[in-house]
């Protein structure tokens, strides 16, 4: 979603936007046009901070799947219907690329398919958990990308990944590569207040509060085993003699074994923030930190650290993937 709206709002001066989302509640975006698919809960890639049950799309029946798939193709139908878009920009080689070819075969918009990472690195876990319907889904997807302009990728170690897929399920759809970027207006070097994150987030500190005297080490992400937040879990306490203090954002499957790591490691200096918005709590969190850590075991992009270094933060990265 941060993509999309950095993206949108790049481009808005120039061309009209129209955005589709899905979401538990309506989506509005200042100054662009939004259309938003109002649902009780969403199925996901791995995880989703907006998802109520974090339900993926592998733990899903065949009917619940093409059920799922119809109702968004029906409420995009009316998006492209109304909105007569001359391209759709599909984000993730997913289920959007099958509503997209559709949208193509009953209006002719052609659309490109933008990879993101996440759903080429959950095949091979969704392959050992249910692979009938990994099949399901794969026989759809690859129908659906077959019809694409162009995939797009976001880092030369993903373009490599998504030219060995495409080759590897024939799919001959020519690949580029076209970097993220980040909003400037909103990423920028500002003054640290750590006493105004200290009274914004007294609920998440739980009674402590960060000492502006003593350096902050954040990490910013899911809490899933790929991005080696375990490592950093177990490093704070040991770098914690130095004064340092770590801020953890971010949910996922994780969270729960990791506060209890944190707890039995006797790490009384880490903090777990959970879920914080990207725009109205990312910004003054970067700039408060001495030091951004992005621990990943293969990051697609790593969007956090070129955020992070915009507002002017070092970052430690792990050298792995496109970090």
């Amino acid at each position: 979603a941060t993509v999309v709206r950095d993206l949108a709002t790049a481009l808005s001066p120039e061309v009209d936007v129209a955005v589709f989302y899905i979401d538990v509640e309506e989506v509005r975006l200042e100054g662009l046009r939004t259309h938003t698919l109002v649902v009780d809960d969403f199925p996901v890639l791995r995880t989703h901070p907006r998802s109520p049950s974090q339900r993926p799309f592998i733990d899903l029946s065949t009917d619940e799947i093409d059920a799922y798939l119809a109702r968004v193709e029906r409420a995009c139908r009316e998006v492209v219907r109304s909105f007569e878009p001359d391209v759709i920009h599909v984000h993730h080689g997913w289920l959007g690329a099958v509503v997209a070819h559709r949208m193509q075969q009953e209006f002719g918009t052609p659309y490109l398919v933008q990879f993101h990472g996440t759903e080429l690195e959950v095949r091979e876990d969704y392959a050992v958990r249910h692979p009938e319907i990994l099949a399901h889904l794969d026989s759809l997807v690859r129908a659906g990308l077959a019809g694409a302009a162009c995939f797009a990728t976001i880092s030369p170690t993903e373009e490599t990944k998504t030219k060995s897929y495409a080759a590897a399920a024939g799919l001959e759809v020519p690949v580029r590569m076209i970097p993220n970027g980040y909003d400037e207006n909103i990423f920028q070097r500002r003054k640290a207040d750590i006493e105004a994150i200290n009274e914004k987030h007294a609920t998440k500190l739980a009674g402590r509060r960060l000492d502006p005297a003593r350096p902050v080490v954040l990490y910013v992400g899911r809490f899933a085993g790929f991005k080696g937040i375990e490592h950093l879990v177990r490093a704070a306490p040991l770098y914690a003699s130095t004064g340092a203090q770590t801020v953890l954002c971010g949910d996922g499957d994780l969270r729960t074994a990791m506060i209890a790591l944190s707890e039995e490691l006797g790490s009384t200096d880490t903090h777990f923030f959970g879920h914080v918005d990207h725009f109205d709590d990312l910004p003054d969190l970067y700039c408060a930190a001495d030091v951004l850590v992005v621990p990943s075991q293969g990051e697609p992009f790593g969007l956090v650290a070129i955020e992070a270094l915009g507002c002017g933060t070092p970052v430690i990265g792990s050298r792995s993937g496109a970090l």
